[in-house]
């Protein structure tokens, strides 16, 4: 039920965005799913639907959601990696020392609309 937080902090982003950048509505909102954010994307995308009513400028908005693959920063080397794809593993140095930088939560990419 975390996806209801998150869902609402994504939605008053998206109409804030919206209203400073003068849009009259949005049709489109691309969200980034962080793949250690233990978000489940059908919840995300019903509970979007169950609340953007309430809204002004995404009302009649559609998510677009796709994964944001987990990276760490190696608190050694500073190198930047995918920590799946490397096990949590430095690819640089070898240490396992990290720090986590992108695939904690969901993200708002982009905002498309008139």
């Amino acid at each position: 039920m975390h996806e209801l937080s998150m869902v609402m902090n994504l939605a008053n982003t998206a109409e804030r965005t919206a209203e400073q950048n003068d849009m009259k509505k949005v049709e489109l909102i691309h969200v980034g799913v962080g793949e250690m954010s233990g978000a489940v994307d059908e919840y995300i995308d019903k509970y979007f639907n169950q609340i953007k009513d309430k809204y002004s400028y995404i009302n009649n908005a559609t998510l677009v959601l796709s994964k944001d693959f987990a990276k760490g920063k190696c608190k050694n080397c500073g190198e930047e990696f995918l920590l799946t794809e490397n096990e949590g593993v430095c690819p640089k140095c070898g240490e396992r020392d990290f720090t986590i930088t992108i695939g904690k939560s969901i993200t708002v990419h982009k905002i498309e609309g008139e």
